[in-house]
């Protein structure tokens, strides 16, 4: 059998791949911080609402800030 048929798909992605592996890398983790700041947003309004309704009982405002700020 050849050498690609053992390694299976992945494998010569990998394979091809690793000249690449930098940018590769770099990709990974600016996806991964494009993610995160998808996600702030509605975390933060969601905090801020929680502040407003829970006050001193909210996550938040267990770490002192307990009113919304002027």
């Amino acid at each position: 059998m050849s050498d690609t048929s053992e390694t299976g798909p992945l494998g010569q992605l990998l394979r091809y791949l690793k000249p690449y592996r930098r940018k590769v890398t770099l990709a990974t983790i600016y996806s991964v911080f494009n993610k995160l700041f998808d996600l702030a947003p509605p975390a933060l309004i969601g905090a801020a609402v929680d502040i407003v309704v829970k006050g001193k009982e909210s996550l938040v405002g267990r770490l002192g800030i307990t009113e919304p700020a002027n």
